[in-house]
């Protein structure tokens, strides 16, 4: 297997919606938030995945190579998690809010950006991307499943 680095505009693309909303929020968390308590493990998965997801979406080949269904199905979840940060912002932020369902998607702040990225790393055939995209997201989904519960 042969990983051809570069630079992916279409990485920068995707880490720009992943990132910007989340800048927003880190100024409009809900009351209540806290990331204490995470389990140890899911956050160095995260972390791990988080590092990995990045690299490999900015320097692997990771291109328009057409509307495949891959990157199509990735576009979709990319906008439905653009949808749920406006629900989000559109109202007072709460951890229900943050952490309830969004046409039917549990932990949708978790689950739509993974499930991007990883139709994003199917399409462009990268499975060390996919990897990491898997990783990050047994870390990121078990934590914000973690909270759910809570509430």
């Amino acid at each position: 297997m042969k990983w051809n680095i570069g630079f992916s505009w279409v990485g920068v693309a995707y880490l720009a919606a992943l990132f910007i909303p989340n800048l927003i929020w880190a100024r409009h968390k809900p009351e209540g938030y806290s990331a204490g308590g995470e389990p140890w493990a899911l956050v160095l998965l995260e972390r791990v995945g988080q590092v990995g997801t990045t690299v490999f979406v900015l320097f692997g080949d990771i291109t328009f190579q057409g509307w495949n269904p891959w990157f199509v199905i990735s576009l979709l979840f990319l906008a439905l998690y653009e949808a749920w940060w406006g629900r989000y912002f559109s109202g007072k932020p709460t951890l229900g809010r943050m952490y309830g369902r969004f046409l039917g998607f549990p932990s949708p702040g978790a689950v739509l950006p993974v499930l991007s990225f990883l139709c994003l790393a199917i399409s462009a055939k990268e499975p060390i991307l996919v990897a990491c995209v898997c990783i990050l997201g047994v870390g990121h989904i078990g934590i914000h499943l973690k909270h759910w519960r809570e509430l």
